[in-house]
């Protein structure tokens, strides 16, 4: 299952065994080296971990418009994934299917997903799919043996 998926994909909930959907919440607690300092990411002139901290506290109405201030800087900078996080702890948007709240974003940003994204979409679901199909039925087979350790 190494592919390089699309990236809506962390957004759905594709239908995997428990034990892949356990290894995968377990890879995510593994410690890895940090990007270097260099490369940080920048939302809205704000590094992402104070973008974390005061986003929703720079978050203030502009006179005269519908959005506020973030939100139209992050559409401003067609930055999707900083709109979805943002959004995803607002009232109304909070109650949305993580992936429906995607396309959302992606829509008000001027990026909405192609008919060829959301054929690719089905393609990796199917393969995720067809992938965890073929691990549960290569379970090994459990045998009784009788196994004496010396030490």
């Amino acid at each position: 299952m190494n592919r390089d998926y699309h990236e809506a994909i962390q957004f759905l909930d594709p239908e995997i065994s428990k034990q892949i959907r356990l290894g995968n919440e377990l890879l995510k607690k593994i410690p890895f080296p940090e990007k270097e300092q260099g490369e940080e990411e920048i939302i809205c002139g704000l590094s992402k971990k104070d973008f974390e901290l005061y986003g929703s506290k720079l978050n203030f109405n502009i006179p005269n418009e519908n959005l506020k201030y973030m939100e139209k800087s992050l559409i401003e900078e067609q930055n999707y994934l900083g709109l979805m996080e943002l959004l995803e702890n607002q009232y109304p948007y909070n109650k949305l299917v993580p992936y429906i709240l995607y396309s959302y974003c992606r829509d008000i940003c001027g990026l909405p997903i192609k008919k060829s994204e959301n054929d690719r979409i089905r393609r990796d679901l199917k393969a995720i799919k067809k992938a965890c199909n073929h691990l549960t039925k290569k379970q090994l087979k459990k045998e009784t043996r009788k196994v004496k350790v010396e030490f």
